[in-house]
């Protein structure tokens, strides 16, 4: 998938589905008896798939825009008032986010995680048990308005609120393009549907309306989250030997398939470290994924990658797989960071420095199916010959079957 199919699918094209059952009267009035079934849905729906998968983030996040969706109608009034309550909770609300997204997952139980569940509690008691005129100061605080007032006269939050929206959606944002997780992108939308549902307080369907889809995008982020991690490997982002296993047999009509191997992997592994490693395989895996013809990428395993093209044959494929091998070896990479051997190598040689440049070649085997390779498991074994044989012949070139 594209960026920025990731970024929009599926939070933004929620989010906008909730934009239009909300101009749409007679959408919006049909919607109405079961907008607080769908948001109670939505959040049972992520509180279950939040604990089968031990996420504490989405759970926490779901704590806080369900305690929002519960609190802020009762709080909230029409008449412009600063009232702290309200003020403070729209404050809150991407405060907490914030620091939900900072701090690291490490499970529904652990200490970490066991730690920010009590200040979100005190938070509720507090907004709860204490009278709306019980400080002037906060209101007074709240109510601090050093940009021009006409800027914000469309909204009943005040400026400090505003100004926190503003940073929690840059900072996720930021956290999505560099991890590009799919509950970090469920986190950021969740902030969006949170900030329409303050501002949509005036009509009380409006509120559960949206408070209800940033709900429903943490329960898909779940469900994307348990996908990615059956489909997609850790390391290199590129699709899974599972994905390629049932991919395979999806294909009508004929396809050819390559195999990709690191030449000399296992050696580079054992002089330089396995982070060196690690970051040879994502870097072979970033030009895998730039070759033509169509092909689909997948870590077969270890320092082996498959590439499938679909639709096409072995020649049509041969093209596309020596551009990329010769791409490979004129390309080289730039290792990062610390690099130590594993073992004390037997000869004394130079070990590659933080941002040396080190030249890697593949060797590729590619086979195609046919009447004698009549399904997926024939013709991986025959591309994993011809690799094989491209091995023996000297390394550094593509071999047909």
């Amino acid at each position: 998938m594209k960026f920025s199919e990731q970024l929009w699918f599926p939070g933004g094209v929620l989010l906008l589905c909730a934009a239009g059952v909300q101009l749409s009267v007679p959408a919006l009035s049909a919607a109405e008896p079961f907008l607080t079934g769908f948001a109670l849905l939505a959040l049972a729906a992520g509180a279950v798939l939040g604990g089968m998968y031990n996420r504490s983030r989405p759970v926490a996040s779901l704590a806080v825009i369900g305690a929002a969706a519960w609190l802020l109608p009762a709080l909230y009034t029409a008449d412009g008032a600063p009232h702290w309550q309200p003020q403070t909770l729209a404050l809150l609300l991407p405060l907490n986010l914030i620091v939900f997204a900072l701090l690291p997952d490490r499970g529904l139980f652990a200490r970490t995680s066991l730690l920010a569940a009590t200040p979100l509690a005190v938070q509720a008691v507090v907004l709860l048990v204490l009278p709306r005129g019980a400080n002037p100061w906060m209101e007074g605080q709240l109510a601090y308005a050093p940009m021009p007032s006409g800027w914000f006269q469309w909204s009943w939050v005040g400026e400090p609120a505003l100004v926190a929206f503003g940073a929690a959606a840059i900072l996720l944002a930021g956290i999505f393009l560099w991890r590009r997780r799919p509950t970090d992108r469920g986190l950021f939308w969740l902030l969006v549907a949170a900030f329409a549902g303050v501002h949509g307080l005036h009509d009380p369907r409006l509120a559960m309306l949206y408070f209800g889809s940033g709900a429903l995008i943490v329960s898909v982020s779940l469900v994307e989250h348990a996908h990615a991690m059956a489909y997609v490997d850790a390391l290199t982002g590129l699709a899974s030997r599972r994905a390629l296993d049932e991919f395979l047999p999806q294909l009508h009509g004929r396809f050819a398939l390559a195999m990709v191997d690191v030449d000399h992997f296992k050696r580079f592994n054992d002089a330089y470290g396995h982070a060196a490693g690690d970051q040879v395989l994502r870097k072979v895996a970033g030009q895998l994924e730039t070759v033509g013809g169509g092909g689909r990428v997948f870590r077969y395993g270890g320092e082996e990658f498959s590439v499938v093209f679909a639709g096409r044959s072995r020649k049509d494929a041969l093209p596309h797989l020596e551009a990329l091998r010769a791409r490979i070896e004129a390309t080289g990479f730039s290792l990062r960071g610390s690099l130590r051997p594993t073992q004390k190598p037997a000869e004394r040689r130079a070990l590659p420095r933080a941002g040396r440049h080190v030249h890697l070649t593949v060797s590729i085997g590619v086979a195609e199916l046919s009447e004698k390779l009549a399904s997926p498991r024939l013709v991986i074994e025959a591309a994993d010959k011809a690799l094989y044989r491209a091995k023996q012949s000297g390394r550094n070139r593509v071999q047909a079957a």
